[in-house]
């Protein structure tokens, strides 16, 4: 799997800006009719399921599918409003077709993805030309109101009173389970009986989380992530350590970041970190003139946001698929007779 999102780069860098502009109708038209099929389940099973204390409803089996199916909404919204030219009739069709699947997929409790979204609406905003910004404003405002209305309609019920806790509290009970390390080998012993070993100093191994909860544990996994960084040297425990080490079961750091630091160490987080760095800048003055490459950078910026909360370095083919692409559209782009630096729209 790692080896299979790594070479997402190398495939992506050969996509040219031509490749994306004759792509594009076809990306709206399956993109649509998924999210719609999507919403369609996803409502359904949210109607079934309002109360249940797991939240996110259970859509074919997996509680992720909401997440999922707004990922796909958020990279079709990006895309409307960024490769296309925008009018008043044209900005309130968007508005109105992404209303109602928008308030379905925030009244399953569906949180960072919509901050991710947030975020790159709001570079698209700071992109955008002149007579086209208040356009992107209103189907962001259009975002916001859908948010608001699926969020409040769903936290007034027992799921979302539920989750609305988040706390990590100092574990107290006898049976807290604690995590020790002997003669190399990994063990779990009861705390009353781990007074006379050493113990392992990461948050998860003294703090009590709810389990049943995805933003406590998120905040627990990364208490443990930086507290293992500054031992992770140069190298870092290689891929998948971090499991070994936390004392919350078969759960990664969801951060890519922090992942690459504690499992590649110091070194391999850097040149993570310069290539999305150097790859987003690479078209970021191209993206003011040229709406091609203005969907790829706000696409790149949002899954960056995504890959904070929900990345994971071996699953993060999408990622590396549009830093590849970022530097391919770079040097594909048609530029302006006029000025070097100016590209034509797409």
């Amino acid at each position: 799997m790692l080896v299979l999102s790594l070479v997402a780069y190398p495939a992506c860098r050969f996509i040219s800006h031509v490749d994306v502009v004759s792509g594009r109708s076809s990306f709206t038209w399956a993109a649509s009719i998924i999210v719609l099929l999507g919403a369609i389940v996803t409502a359904t099973a949210l109607f079934e399921q309002w109360d249940d204390l797991h939240g996110k409803p259970i859509v074919f089996g997996f509680d992720a599918a909401a997440t999922h199916f707004l990922g796909l909404l958020s990279f079709l919204i990006i895309a409307l409003v960024t490769t296309r030219e925008l009018t008043v009739r044209r900005t309130a069709l968007v508005s109105a077709l992404i209303f109602l699947p928008t308030a379905i997929f925030a009244a399953s409790l569906v949180r960072f993805t919509f901050i991710a979204l947030a975020g790159s609406l709001c570079l698209a905003i700071i992109l955008a030309e002149a007579k086209q910004r208040w356009h992107v404003v209103g189907v962001a405002l259009v975002v916001l109101i859908a948010i608001a209305i699926g969020s409040i309609a769903r936290y007034s019920s027992n799921a979302g009173k539920f989750f609305a806790n988040y706390a990590i509290k100092e574990s107290t009970g006898n049976a807290e389970l604690v995590k020790r390390e002997s003669a190399g080998d990994v063990e779990f012993v009861n705390r009353e009986s781990a007074h006379d070993v050493e113990l392992v100093k990461l948050p998860s191994c003294y703090l009590a989380v709810d389990l049943g909860n995805s933003i406590a544990i998120r905040k627990m996994i990364l208490r443990d992530a930086l507290g293992l960084i500054p031992s992770a040297g140069w190298i870092g425990g290689g891929l998948d350590s971090f499991m070994k080490l936390s004392c919350i079961k078969q759960t990664e750091v969801h951060n890519s970041i922090l992942q690459a630091a504690v499992e590649f160490g110091w070194l391999g987080a850097s040149l993570l970190f310069l290539l999305i760095v150097l790859a987003g800048s690479s078209i970021l003055i191209a993206a003011r003139h040229d709406g091609t490459s203005r969907f790829v950078l706000c696409s790149l910026a949002f899954i960056v946001l995504m890959s904070l909360a929900h990345g994971r370095v071996s699953r993060d083919a999408v990622l590396f698929a549009f830093l590849g692409c970022a530097v391919g559209l770079k040097e594909t782009s048609p530029r302006c007779p006029k000025h070097k630096k100016k590209y034509l729209p797409a």
